[in-house]
């Protein structure tokens, strides 16, 4: 069992009674007569007795050299202002105003804004499938595909200057690259890795194999809240490179609040204490099962589960079991509402042709099974509809003809996932202004435009 440093120390300190002539506002006193009084009583801040998240001395050091023990790092860190806070962290960490960042394309927005604000110029790295396979999986179509090496390796030879190489993995519909890979060739052209784990915060637990951090990045963010039981916000970075730290510890000063929140750290630990202490075999057995179920087409005719096999096979390092991912013939948004419909299920989020559901270790085989008696019931009423695709767009919506040729004067994009379609300054062909067509046709609305 860990010890909860940050909780356990903080309910002595709150045992002892305190004149507050401090901050916060509220002075940990009853005033709303809910639940929010409860937490009020957990809201202090850097006074005598607690202790200070940018220079820790007691027992938020303490926790903080526990979580180097149990993710095997060099420094791991708290984030209060979410995977955001942690991606300009790091970028600002590793980089210089004037340097050349090498971006994922289908990285978050924040390593987009990370990089215009730092002064940085950028080159990019397509998401590919394996050509000769992805024709044969539909699903190529629809999501983002991986990061490969040996484009890596080649954008680094055309641009020597580059000095950060930044990836998203896993990404939205949990695929995962070969970040092992990407750092030899990274580190053979003296650049850093920088990951996007903000999805991928369950993966040292569950399966550290597809974790960046086993596999060697520089650094590693992760959003905590996505896919582990933890507040909304909080989120985690970890160095694993030694000559970082200093840097990191810097930076994390600069993009952090200078009033992290006490109530954020300790969920954050509690959190991880709690996925460190278990092993979760009857969550992974059951979530097994269900993607056994839900891959045979006997049951599911109209309905297609994302399988890692598939995703392997494809050319990706690996898939993420955990991102439920199912693809049809129809527009995502219509079957986003048949599963709201049919069984009072919540998406994650809608594609083109697809939705992403998010699983984690507090879901319930009960849970499964209702997923899948409601997938089986929109199933059915698919294979009624005749397969007919429906337009969901309307008036609402802009021409994208008079865009093409045009540069972008603001990022273009879909969120979620948050990834650009188009970056400012950009060149709208046709073939992009098609893929806003499709995005439209879907009832998907599209930012920027």
């Amino acid at each position: 069992m860990y010890k909860q440093w940050i909780k356990d120390e903080l309910n002595e300190y709150l045992c002892d009674r305190h004149e507050i002539w401090h901050m916060p506002g509220h002075k940990r006193k009853p005033c709303y007569g809910d639940f929010q009084d409860a937490v009020l009583r957990w809201d202090v801040t850097e006074v005598p007795g607690t202790d200070d998240l940018y220079l820790p001395e007691g027992f938020i050091r303490r926790s903080l050299d526990m979580l180097k023990e149990i993710y095997h790092t060099c420094g791991s860190y708290y984030v209060v202002n979410g995977a955001t806070g942690g991606i300009f962290t790091a970028i600002h960490a590793c980089t210089k105003p004037g340097d050349t960042i090498l971006i994922a394309r289908n990285c978050h927005k924040s390593v987009y804004n990370a990089a215009s604000v730092m002064q940085l110029q950028t080159v990019y790295a397509e998401p590919v499938w394996n050509e000769k396979t992805a024709g044969t999986y539909e699903f190529t179509e629809l999501i983002d595909g991986y990061i490969d090496a040996d484009d890596v390796e080649r954008i680094c030879r055309e641009h020597p200057e580059v000095t950060a190489v930044v990836v998203t993995s896993p990404t939205y519909e949990g695929v995962i690259s070969d970040i092992s890979g990407i750092v030899r060739v990274a580190h053979a052209h003296g650049a850093r890795v920088i990951v996007d784990e903000a999805h991928g915060a369950h993966l040292p637990f569950l399966k550290p194999e597809y974790s960046a951090i086993h596999m060697g990045a520089d650094v590693v963010v992760q959003s905590l809240h996505k896919t582990l039981p933890a507040l909304t916000q909080t989120a985690m970075l970890h160095v694993c490179t030694e000559e970082l730290v200093e840097a990191v510890e810097q930076s994390l000063e600069v993009f952090l609040t200078s009033s992290p929140s006490y109530i954020f750290m300790i969920n954050m630990e509690a959190a991880i204490c709690y996925m460190a202490e278990h092993t979760f075999a009857e969550y992974q057995e059951a979530l097994q099962e269900f993607r056994n179920n839900c891959s045979d087409s006997r049951n599911l005719s109209h309905i297609r589960i994302l399988r890692e096999e598939s995703v392997r096979a494809a050319g990706a390092y690996g898939c993420d079991a955990t991102r439920l991912v199912f693809y049809t013939q129809e527009p995502g948004p219509k079957l986003l509402a048949m599963l709201a419909d049919e069984g009072n299920i919540v998406c994650e989020m809608a594609g083109r042709k697809h939705v992403v559901l998010i699983s984690t270790v507090r879901d319930s085989k009960c849970d499964f099974d209702l997923l899948y008696k409601t997938l089986q019931q929109s199933d059915i009423l698919l294979n009624g509809a005749g397969n007919r695709t429906e337009a969901y767009r309307d008036d609402r919506y802009r021409d994208i003809s008079g865009l093409v040729g045009t540069r972008a004067k603001a990022p273009i994009y879909v969120y979620p996932p948050g990834s650009y379609i188009v970056n400012s300054g950009e060149l709208i062909t046709e073939g992009i202004a098609e893929e806003l067509r499709s995005y439209q046709a879907a009832g998907i609305h599209i930012r920027g435009i």
